[in-house]
């Protein structure tokens, strides 16, 4: 059983690191994967503008 959970356990930690490498690849390739590099640059776009608003209406 205990051998069970350790296997279990080292498949999730391999997919969260497979996880992790698309997702850097996103930021910096422009040929790997574009469209998720694009929705990254939309999302802080985003989420920059409402800091800003934010920011601007505490002033």
């Amino acid at each position: 059983m205990k051998i069970l959970f350790c296997e279990h356990k080292k498949e999730k930690r391999k997919k969260k690191k497979e996880k992790r490498k698309k997702k850097k690849k996103g930021y910096f390739s422009i040929t790997g994967n574009f469209s998720s590099t694009l929705l990254n640059i939309l999302f802080y776009y985003r989420f920059a503008l409402i800091l800003f608003v934010l920011r601007a209406r505490k002033n």
